[in-house]
């Protein structure tokens, strides 16, 4: 027997939000339909929020630069001559040449078009556009190159493309209070290891937000076997949890955290070191995602400490991303419409599907 299918629009349209213990999850076509990842462009991605695109140990100094793209938007972080980061679009304002192809470097004192030669300022100021003498009406201050807005967090860069966006420490609220006494400032970073999955984006962040499946995925892992507790304020969630000593903080280390901030960005870890995972959304049916490791000087520098740190994740990982890829098949049966939410285990996913709704419904 088949279960009627609900339309995303029509899910977007009736959607009201309602308490966890009431609530029933966004439906299948929410995760399946490419005009629903449009939306999401538009209204979230385009819209009044941050996006995690990076760490600051991925830039050295004036004129060292990466590249990424997230939701189909290809952009270009760089340090300009105060040391300041800066985001553009990796697109040149003449006729759409790309800027930078490689994933990483130095510019030097200027950025230069790939295509024609066209040269801007660290600032994304117009410098030279070669052979343009003859051009009436044009007005080199109007083909600058196109910015974000980019701020950081600790050691991580976040940029927003909406000029409207709230200042970043306004975005996160007292997150970072909860979070100053893991010191996360005081680690730097160990490893990188990046994935790609055949999965919507929304698969793989309620994934990472909650606990209620690792007894069944990941046994390997002493969280799966603990307690658990949540917080949740404005764009993040936090999971506390761990063996029982450790939550009281016993034994000299705190409670093991699973912070999810909306809508790309994982923390997971304790007070001796932790993974960040940025969730990058390509299309409706493909996401990528990078998990920079962080831990002591001492201790990163350990090549047995990252080799087992880095087995450990990479096992996690290699359990979740096939079960990710099945769900997402699934959702497009004919046999699942929409289920219901764990108030104790699955309450993260419910604050991430409400904060989401209100962008989509409301543009804001």
């Amino acid at each position: 027997m088949t279960v009627g299918r609900t339309s995303a629009q029509e899910y977007i349209d009736q959607w009201v939000p309602m308490p966890v213990e009431k609530a029933e999850t966004m439906v299948a076509t929410m995760y399946t339909d490419p005009e629903v990842f449009k939306l999401e462009q538009e209204r979230l991605f385009g819209g009044k929020t941050w996006l995690a695109i990076g760490g600051l140990h991925q830039l050295d100094g004036p004129g060292s630069y990466f590249t990424t793209s997230i939701a189909g938007q290809p952009l270009l972080i760089v340090k300009d001559q105060d040391d300041r980061v800066r985001a553009f679009f990796n697109v040149c304002p003449h006729r759409g040449g790309m800027l930078a192809s490689d994933a990483c470097g130095s510019m030097g004192r200027s950025i230069q078009c790939q295509y024609h030669g066209w040269s801007f300022g660290l600032d994304g100021a117009l410098r030279t556009a070669r052979d343009f003498e003859g051009v009436e009406d044009f007005d080199p201050d109007q083909f600058g190159l196109r910015a974000l807005q980019a701020d950081t967090w600790e050691q991580f860069i976040f940029v927003s493309f909406s000029p409207d966006a709230p200042p970043l420490l306004e975005f996160l609220g007292d997150m970072p209070e909860r979070l100053e006494r893991y010191k996360i400032g005081e680690k730097v970073h160990a490893f990188t290891q990046e994935y790609e999955e055949r999965a919507n984006w929304k698969l793989v962040w309620e994934n990472a937000a909650e606990l209620y499946h690792l007894p069944f995925i990941h046994p390997q892992l002493p969280v799966a076997k603990g307690t658990h507790d949540e917080v949740r304020g404005g764009n993040y969630s936090i999971g506390v949890s761990g063996p029982p000593e450790s939550v009281d903080g016993a034994n000299g280390t705190l409670p093991y955290l699973d912070v999810n901030l909306f809508p790309n960005f994982n923390i997971v870890g304790d007070d001796r070191s932790f993974v960040v995972a940025y969730i990058v959304p390509h299309a409706v049916d493909r996401t990528g995602w990078r998990l920079d490791g962080y831990a002591p000087q001492n201790l990163a520098n350990d090549e047995r400490f990252k080799e087992g740190y880095m087995a450990s994740t990479d096992g996690v990982n290699v359990q979740d991303i096939p079960l990710n890829e099945s769900v997402h098949r699934n959702l497009q049966s004919f046999g699942f419409d929409q289920g219901r939410l764990s108030v104790r285990w699955e309450s993260q996913i419910h604050h991430f599907q409400n904060l989401l709704m209100g962008h989509l419904r409301d543009g804001s």
